[in-house]
């Protein structure tokens, strides 16, 4: 008896840790085999890794493209050189892409009307970032610390842009 009720506990433990039991939110669904996910705790963004480049774009079904805070935890630990932010996505989220070392190239379509404070900081290798018009907001620190990024064109669609 004390061994069935063992296996349902360490069942139980299993299903909270992988989100299984109904109402426990996890920050993330990932897909390991192919390197993709989809934020589940605002289903608005999806990101996808092929080689050194992540692409980030709205989520099938998507109620908008805003990026959450918790979007950003999947891609965090990641090793890619390129990010490919696609149409729909409308918010780049605070710190989005903080200290990444690896990241060197960054695309930011129309699409994207505000990138949050501290988004790219620390990129530090980073070289390059297009940044499309129809951009409104850069917040404060956006790019502190990204020492290899000689040249960033500021869109005339920008209003306002933070310390």
């Amino acid at each position: 008896m004390k061994i069935r009720g063992f296996i349902l506990a360490v069942a139980l433990m299993f299903a909270v840790i992988l989100g299984f039991v109904p109402g426990l939110k996890t920050v993330m669904t990932v897909h390991a085999a192919d390197n993709s996910g989809v934020c589940s705790s605002c289903g608005n963004i999806a990101w996808e890794l092929e080689g050194t480049t992540l692409t980030i774009f709205k989520a099938e079904g998507a109620s908008s493209g805003d990026m959450c805070d918790e979007c950003k935890s999947q891609w965090k630990n990641l090793n890619y050189a390129k990010v490919v932010i696609k149409p729909y996505v409308t918010t780049i989220c605070d710190e989005a892409f903080r200290n990444c070392l690896t990241l060197v190239n960054a695309t930011v379509p129309a699409s994207v009307k505000s990138i949050g404070w501290g988004a790219f900081s620390g990129c530090e290798n980073m070289t390059t970032i297009t940044l499309s018009e129809g951009l409104t907001n850069i917040g404060s620190g956006a790019f502190n610390s990204c020492y290899n990024l000689a040249n960033i064109t500021i869109p005339k669609t920008v209003t306002s842009i933070g310390a």
